[in-house]
């Protein structure tokens, strides 16, 4: 049986250090959670596509 991801009730900044820490040491790979990738000068299509029904959140690629 996989994980499955389901949401988050609270996030408190601890929350965030863990999981910033556990991104850093490669102990988690949030690739399966990425469904589209942007670059940052396509920031306006982002969040186009980020303001459309169902969609939660974007995420730039860095030049």
């Amino acid at each position: 049986m996989g994980w499955a991801l389901i949401g988050a009730y609270v996030a408190e900044v601890t929350d965030f250090c863990l999981a910033a820490k556990l991104l850093s040491l490669d102990l988690i790979d949030p690739s399966p959670l990425i469904e589209i990738k942007f670059l940052q000068k396509d920031i306006q299509a982002a969040f186009e596509y980020a303001s459309r029904e169902g969609m939660y959140r974007v995420s730039l690629l860095m030049d």
